[in-house]
């Protein structure tokens, strides 16, 4: 095993510089999986995927760091043959990251070059270089960048968007506080792109419309700030300024514990179009819209291993006003039936966008510090607007093994089920990882409920 491993850095450090192996830290992994999925009626889903990722750091006297981050999927159903009218495969290789910096962590000016992330200025992905300055206290840091807005449709394709200028500036702090368990973090960012097509000025329902020949101007801002381990504020915004002001997407949290037994955490959250897809129910038939939430919840503490739960919340859609009101309560423990499992069960109502519902949740997991299991699953009775009455069931269930130090391996599978619709899916990963140190071993035990005494 040694030798591969030696002669796989060499050849990667031989690209940025061929420093010493053994005087940097370098992370390597390269992940395989395949994806499947079962959706009666409706076009079936397989998929392979792909990833190889390498992180060096620590080179030269500079301390630079060099990041490579690629993906692939290929869809055997992907892509519409319109003179034969049948699926076809097709093929998503998306370039995430390939950036050489001086790394901000290193104090004073710090620099990119590449393709890359800029967190605190909202992007996923920019094409082009950075260049900041962190002060000398180390909390404060500020920056520009300038390039071309990576290639649209996921953002991080292959190509290069050569014709979409992009620029921008942010700021960000990072303290502790001299009370133990106090930090803030926070950032600001503005970013000016030069689109070939129309920028977003406003949004009607799921469209959105624009000046072909003028800036978009976006701004974006996020902060944590926890003052003792009893309080803890959370935010971020995503806001397009010009051609005309709409709020993206945008979360402001508030957590407090009143009492040693006794917490509650309050929300708001913007939810964009891309966001929605992601996170709504797999059986949801609604088009996708914008999604504007307000939510409550609390935990009391009854034993030193088990609380209630309980959460309200009230949420409406952008696109044509419907509404969904959610009330539930349960009890969680954690650890139980020894140190390795934790458990949680909850039952609720709920006015959804379609249907009025009753359900029940179950859930738990198993620690082991090689491997970790986890099971999800609800039934419930939806009573829809239509007339029809519907009894839905879904579940979820993963297993990750970490066979060698350096192999990891995991399954999940997914179901879903009512009157009109059936969904299995599954998706096993296998992934290789080399570096200064092995994978992070797991939980050996379930963790214990915050704030328990």
């Amino acid at each position: 095993m040694l030798l591969p491993r030696r002669f796989f850095m060499t050849a990667l450090l031989g690209l940025v510089a061929a420093p010493d192996a053994d005087a940097v830290d370098y992370d390597a992994r390269a992940i395989g999986g395949v994806y499947t999925a079962k959706v009666t009626p409706a076009n079936d889903q397989q998929e392979v995927l792909g990833r190889a990722y390498v992180d060096v750091r620590q080179i030269g006297a500079a301390r630079n760091q060099f990041t490579f981050d690629f993906r692939d999927r290929y869809d055997l159903f992907g892509a519409v043959d319109k003179e034969h009218l049948v699926l076809v495969p097709s093929n998503d290789p998306q370039l995430r990251q390939l950036v050489f910096r001086a790394p901000y962590e290193n104090g004073g000016l710090y620099w990119s070059v590449g393709r890359f992330t800029i967190a605190d200025a909202g992007l996923a992905s920019h094409d082009g270089g950075e260049v900041g300055y962190r002060l000398s206290g180390g909390t404060l840091r500020v920056a520009g960048f300038a390039g071309l807005v990576a290639e649209r449709g996921h953002g991080r394709g292959l190509g290069l968007a050569t014709d979409e200028p992009e620029a921008g500036v942010y700021g960000a702090l990072e303290k502790t506080g001299k009370t133990p368990g106090s930090r803030t973090y926070a950032s600001g960012g503005l970013v000016a792109q030069k689109p070939a097509i129309a920028p977003a000025t406003a949004v009607t329902g799921d469209k959105a419309t624009g000046d072909a020949k003028a800036f978009d101007v976006s701004l974006h801002g996020a902060a944590v700030h926890q003052p003792d381990p009893t309080t803890r504020v959370t935010a971020y915004a995503d806001v397009y300024a010009l051609p005309a002001a709409f709020l993206r997407d945008a979360l402001v949290s508030v957590f407090k514990r009143l009492t040693p037994a006794f917490s509650v955490t309050g929300q708001i959250l913007r939810l964009d179009l891309t966001q929605y897809r992601r996170q709504r129910d797999v059986r949801e038939t609604l088009a996708p819209s914008a999604y504007t939430m307000a939510k409550i919840s609390g935990d009391q503490r009854v034993q030193r291993r088990a609380k209630i739960v309980y959460a309200a919340s009230y949420g409406t859609r952008s696109l044509d006003g419907k509404a969904r009101i959610e009330g539930s309560a349960g009890l969680a423990a954690s650890p139980v039936g020894g140190e390795h499992v934790e458990a949680s069960a909850r039952f609720g109502v709920r006015k959804n966008f379609q249907s009025r519902d009753t359900f029940a949740r179950f859930g738990a997991s198993y620690f082991e510090k090689k491997f970790d299991l986890d099971a999800y699953g609800e039934v419930g009775i939806e009573n829809r607007d239509s007339g029809e009455t519907l009894h839905p069931i879904t579940g979820a269930g993963s297993v990750g093994f970490l066979a060698t130090r350096s192999l990891l391996a995991s399954l999940a599978l997914e179901y879903a089920k009512d009157e009109n619709v059936s969904i299995i899916s599954a998706l096993l990963t296998v992934g290789w990882h080399v570096g200064n140190k092995g994978l992070t071993p797991g939980r050996s035990t379930a963790p214990g409920l915050e704030g328990a005494q």
